[in-house]
């Protein structure tokens, strides 16, 4: 299980609006593979900028191809996470 059917980012943006929260602006995907995660967070949260990073570059490729259709909303990084 992954994506929506894990993390129910329908969950998540429905409960900051019943709340009264400011929308999400900024999201992080780490380890964002070629960005099937990241395209439902890019859809569910209309207004956010995604930084999205993996450490396998042919992924990172991947990634920034399947998200080119967002623009400036999404950045794709070469990179690890780490402490």
């Amino acid at each position: 299980m992954e994506g929506n059917a894990c993390y129910r980012y329908g969950t998540i943006a429905r409960y900051v609006l019943a709340q009264h929260r400011p929308p999400v602006l900024t999201c992080l995907d780490i380890g964002c593979n070629v960005g099937a995660v990241s395209r439902e967070i890019l859809n569910t949260f209309p207004g956010c900028k995604l930084w999205a990073f993996d450490v396998m570059p042919n992924l990172v490729g991947n990634c920034k191809r399947n998200l080119q259709g967002y623009g400036d909303r999404v950045t794709v990084s070469h990179a690890a996470i780490t402490a």
